[in-house]
């Protein structure tokens, strides 16, 4: 599984590179479809509602952490029961994200960076903040809907 991230990551990387030389209204529309996104992810966590968290990710989502654990989710409904589970469990609260920036690299299609921060419980109750980041690809779907279609994310506690 880590080689099918090392060549999604080179296929993000080649794509970069014309991505950067586009702005115009079409990039902040899709900015401003993705602040959207982000907070109707941020109210659906801290709502404690994995299924619309999971909404804003296609069916055949690929979604991987990074740090601190290595984790690798296929599929909406995985990531549906992921959510779930963390939100079961009240590890994460007071979850808040924004994109930085957004590109798009072709017809219905198109990147972006992001922060995340949250509250996180431990299992002996201490709480900490955490910050990340996020990469993603979207893609319109056929409903005319931005979805996620890949999402790599790396967080730490805020020292």
């Amino acid at each position: 599984m880590p080689g099918v991230l090392v060549v999604m990551a080179s296929a993000i990387m080649f794509l970069l590179t014309p991505a950067w030389a586009q702005s115009g209204p079409a990039e902040q529309e899709v900015l401003q479809m993705r602040q959207k996104m982000a907070r109707s992810f941020a109210e659906a966590v801290n709502n404690k509602d994995g299924m619309h968290a999971a909404d804003q990710y296609s069916k055949d989502v690929v979604f991987s952490l990074l740090v601190p654990v290595q984790t690798i989710v296929v599929g909406r409904e995985a990531m549906q029961k992921r959510w779930e589970d963390i939100l079961k469990a009240g590890t994460i609260t007071e979850y808040s994200g924004a994109p930085k920036e957004v590109h798009l690299i072709g017809d219905g299609a198109a990147w972006s960076t992001g922060t995340f921060t949250y509250t996180a419980t431990d299992k002996d109750g201490s709480k900490r903040r955490v910050q990340g980041n996020w990469l993603d690809m979207l893609r319109r779907e056929a409903d005319g809907e931005w979805r996620v279609t890949f999402q790599a994310s790396a967080s730490a506690p805020i020292p």
